[in-house]
C-alpha cells in the first residue's frame, strides 16, 4: 500500500556515533571512479563492527556514517545510571552501581561498552585492511598526500531523539532528528582539534561499566555552544600502531577482545596528565603548563622502550596550545571549560 510520511514521530533515547573519513575530498579527487570502492570498503567495516556490537547503521553521508544504539538495553542502562545518581544525591550508602564490578574477569558489557568496542574495532580493522591499503596507494593520491593512510574521526554521544519517516512519496528515509546527533558530529569534528580519533561525551561515559571507565581518559571540559551546560570530555587511547585484518575481526576484535589490547599511554603518564588537567581547569595555567609538559616528556621517554605508545600525546599538546594562545593566563571569564571548535 501507499506510505504516508506525513506522520508523528516517536521519542526515544539513542546513543549516536558519528564517523568521518579524514581528507575525503582529496581522496575523491584523486581516486575518481575508485572512490566508490574505497568508501564502500570502509563502510563495510564500519557497519559490521557496529552490528556485531549491538548497534545499527542509520545513514551513509558520503564521507561519513551515522550509527546508533537504541532499544530496551539502552533504556535499562539509562534508568540504572539515573537511579544511581539519585541515590548518590540523597547520600545513600549502597547504590545500584555498587553491584557492578571493575575487574575484567567478572565484567558484563553495558550498551555503552559495546558502542565503544565498535569504534575501537572499526578503527583497528580499517588499518588492517589489505584492500583499503591497496586502494590508497593510488599514485595520484600518494603524490598529493605522501604516506596517506585511512583515518577515521569518531564522536559518541547519547540523548533523546525523534524517530520516524522523513521525506515524501518521492523519497523517504527512516531517520532520527535530535540535537544529540549534532553533538556527536561536533565531537567528531573536534577530534581534529585534539589530534586523536575518538571523543566521548560525559553522558556517554556514564553508560560505561566501571571496568571500561578505568580505561578511558578525561582530557578537557567543554560546551557545545555558548550558554550550553559544560561537560567532561573523554577519549580512549587506542594505540595508533594497532591493526587487525578484517578476516580476523570475528576472533580478535569483538567486544570481549578489544579492551585487552594495550593502550597508547601508560598509567604513570595518565596520573601526571590528570594533575595537569586539574590545574588547567582550576585556572592555574602556568603550573598546568609545567605539569603537562612534564607528563608529556615522561611518555616520550617511555615510548623509547615501548613502540605501541603514542608520543607525544596529542590531547596534551592541544591543551598547551590553547593556553599558549592566551599567554598561559586564563581569560577573565574562565569558568573551567571552553567551547568545542
Amino acid at each position: 500500500g501507499d506510505i504516508n510520511p506525513i506522520a508523528m514521530g516517536h521519542k526515544v533515547n539513542c546513543l549516536f556515533g558519528f564517523c568521518d573519513i579524514r581528507q575525503f575530498t582529496d581522496a575523491t579527487e584523486c581516486l575518481q571512479e575508485q572512490v566508490m570502492l574505497f568508501t564502500n570498503s570502509v563502510g563495510y567495516i564500519v557497519h559490521h563492527a557496529v552490528h556485531d556490537c549491538g548497534g545499527f547503521a542509520n545513514k551513509n553521508i558520503g564521507d561519513a556514517f551515522l550509527v546508533a544504539w537504541t532499544g530496551d538495553k539502552l533504556e535499562s542502562r539509562i534508568k540504572q545510571v539515573e537511579h544511581a545518581a539519585r541515590n548518590a544525591q540523597i547520600g545513600a550508602v549502597f547504590t545500584e552501581n555498587d553491584l557492578e564490578v571493575g575487574s575484567r574477569d567478572r565484567w558484563t558489557p553495558t550498551v555503552g561498552d559495546e558502542s565503544m568496542a565498535a569504534f575501537i574495532r572499526l578503527t583497528i580493522v580499517v588499518r588492517g585492511s589489505d584492500k583499503i591499503t591497496e586502494i590508497v596507494q593510488h599514485p595520484v593520491l600518494q603524490r598529493r598526500l605522501p604516506g596517506y593512510t585511512v583515518r577515521l574521526g569518531c564522536g559518541l554521544h547519547v540523548g533523546w531523539a525523534i524517530e520516524g519517516a522523513l521525506g515524501s512519496q518521492k523519497k523517504i528515509d527512516a531517520t532520527y532528528l535530535s540535537p544529540a546527533t549534532n553533538i556527536s558530529m561536533a565531537l567528531e569534528g573536534a577530534t581534529k582539534q585534539y589530534g586523536n580519533l575518538l571523543l566521548i561525551s560525559e553522558e556517554t561515559y556514564k553508560l560505561f561499566s566501571p571496568f571500561v571507565k578505568k580505561l578511558v581518559r578525561r582530557i578537557d571540559r567543554v560546551f557545545a555552544v555558548q550558554g550550553a551546560e559544560p561537560f567532561d570530555l573523554y577519549t580512549y587511547d587506542c594505540s595508533t600502531k594497532l591493526k587487525v585484518h578484517p578476516d580476523e575481526a570475528e576472533t580478535k576484535a569483538l567486544t570481549e577482545h578489544v579492551f585487552d589490547y594495550p593502550l597508547g599511554i601508560t598509567p604513570e603518564f595518565r596520573a601526571e596528565f590528570e594533575k595537569g588537567l586539574d590545574l588547567y581547569i582550576k585556572g592555574a595555567w602556568p603550573q598546568a603548563k609545567d605539569q603537562l609538559e612534564a607528563a608529556n616528556a615522561l611518555l616520550v621517554k617511555q615510548a623509547e622502550a615501548a613502540e605501541h605508545l603514542d608520543a607525544p600525546d596529542k590531547p596534551t599538546m592541544a591543551l598547551i596550545k590553547y593556553m599558549k594562545e592566551f599567554d598561559f593566563k586564563p581569560p577573565a571569564d574562565w569558568t573551567g571549560s571552553r567551547e568545542l571548535e
